[in-house]
């Protein structure tokens, strides 16, 4: 029998990844103020290479960074965009201080449908499962117009930038986030082995949601088993991008077909991105 996490009472507990080997702590980038941000730079790719440090990024929402933070994405980390992919209400509840970043480029690519009652992502609520939830949100990330104009635009964008860093968050730098990470990192020849373990390792930084998920269980009564229905939205889970890749496979073939039918991102394409990211 699987016991309890003392704090907040979770038994599905997050899986931890292996390490990537060159790869040291999956890039974490230890900034003060935004969560859950990691370079990419390391991890192995095509052909023998590596992604180059400083170029590709990703991160957890930028709406309370500080100025502190802020210079060190600039002068540290070179950066020259952010791509926000995060629906219109949780910007507006949350904006990134993006005025803390002068000359850097700002793109706001929502990757899920906006519907009139609603500009939130879905939320876990009693009588719901909320992992079978997430797996539909997953399907949706990459089956709907939404979500396909926005990782169009997104990596069509990266082969516009032959110096500095991308960053891309959502809220919590896991899904969105995490789907957006793993179509770069297929794109440049990264094993699926390594892009699992890439995309598991948000659970490595992971003691603010775990705060989080503590203070929500604290005053809020929710259905049985309401610890693991609460972590099933703030954690990475491999069900999730499972059922992510069975959908792409179902509906394109594979990721490769996926990324030339739905993105616009054929072989030539791949080839200039891996020139610009990969030594």
């Amino acid at each position: 029998m699987e016991t309890a996490d003392k704090k907040t009472g979770i038994t599905v507990r997050p899986q931890l990844p292996e390490a990537v080997p060159g790869f040291k702590d999956f890039g974490h980038v230890p900034l003060k103020s935004v969560h859950n941000c990691r370079d990419l730079g390391g991890m192995p790719a095509a052909d023998g290479k590596h992604i180059r440090p400083g170029r590709l990024l990703r991160s957890a929402s930028l709406h309370a960074m500080t100025p502190e933070d802020a210079n060190a994405l600039l002068d540290e980390h070179a950066l020259v965009e952010v791509v926000d992919f995060r629906m219109s209400g949780e910007v507006d509840r949350a904006l990134d201080k993006v005025g803390e970043l002068p000359f850097v480029t700002y793109r706001f690519l929502p990757v899920l449908p906006e519907h009139r009652d609603t500009a939130e992502p879905p939320q876990p609520r009693p009588g719901i499962d909320a992992f079978s939830m997430m797996e539909t949100v997953y399907r949706t990330f990459v089956t709907s117009r939404e979500g396909i104009t926005a990782y169009t635009e997104f990596l069509n964008g990266l082969l516009e930038r032959e110096t500095g860093a991308t960053l891309w968050h959502c809220t919590q730098g896991k899904d969105r986030t995490g789907t957006g990470a793993m179509l770069v990192e297929h794109a440049l020849g990264v094993s699926e082995e390594n892009i699992r373990r890439d995309y598991l390792a948000t659970n490595l930084f992971a003691d603010d949601m775990m705060d989080e998920l503590a203070k929500l269980l604290e005053h809020v009564p929710l259905m049985d088993k309401a610890a693991d229905q609460a972590g099933a939205a703030l954690f990475a889970y491999p069900r999730y991008l499972d059922t992510e890749l069975s959908a792409i496979k179902e509906g394109w073939g594979s990721v490769d077909a996926y990324l030339d039918q739905a993105l616009d991102f054929g072989p030539d394409k791949r080839a200039r991105l891996r020139e610009l990211y990969l030594a």
